[in-house]
C-alpha cells in the first residue's frame, strides 16, 4: 500500500494547501483502504460460510428426502447426459463435499468451480422454471 506523508511540518503560503490536501488525501482514500483491508478476510470467510450453507441445506433435503430426490430427477429433472439415478447421486454428493471443503478452506478454487459446475447442471436440466 502507498504512503503518503500526512505531517504537519512544513505549513507555510502554498506548502500548507498542499500538506492540507495530501492529508485530505490520506483520510478519504487510505484511511477506507485500510480498515476494508482489514475486514476483507472476514468479508471472505462470511461469503464462503453463506455459500456453502445454500448448498449444504439442498444437497441435506435430498439425502434425508431420498425417494423424493429420485422422483424429482426422474419426473421433474431432466439431466441431458446422466440417468436420474446417478444425476441425484452426484449432485446430492456434489451439493455436501464441495460446500464442506470450501467451509473448511481446502481446495478453495477447485470447490468453487465444482459448485458452479452443480449449479450450472441445475440450470440446464430445470431451464423451463
Amino acid at each position: 500500500m502507498a504512503s503518503i506523508n500526512v505531517g504537519m511540518g512544513g505549513m507555510q503560503g502554498a506548502g500548507a494547501q498542499t500538506s492540507l490536501l495530501t492529508r485530505m488525501v490520506g483520510l478519504l482514500v487510505l484511511l477506507p483502504a485500510t480498515v476494508m483491508g482489514s475486514l476483507h478476510s472476514l468479508f471472505v470467510l462470511a461469503l464462503r460460510l453463506h455459500v456453502s450453507w445454500q448448498f449444504l441445506q439442498s444437497g441435506w433435503l435430498k439425502i434425508t428426502s431420498w425417494e423424493t430426490t429420485l422422483a424429482l430427477f426422474k419426473d421433474e429433472y431432466h439431466t441431458p447426459v446422466l440417468s436420474p439415478y446417478v444425476a441425484a447421486v452426484v449432485g446430492t454428493f456434489g451439493e455436501l463435499f464441495f460446500p464442506t471443503l470450501l467451509v473448511l478452506g481446502l481446495a478453495g478454487r477447485l470447490s468453487a468451480v465444482a459448485l458452479f459446475c452443480v449449479n450450472g447442471m441445475a440450470v440446464i436440466s430445470y431451464w423451463h422454471v
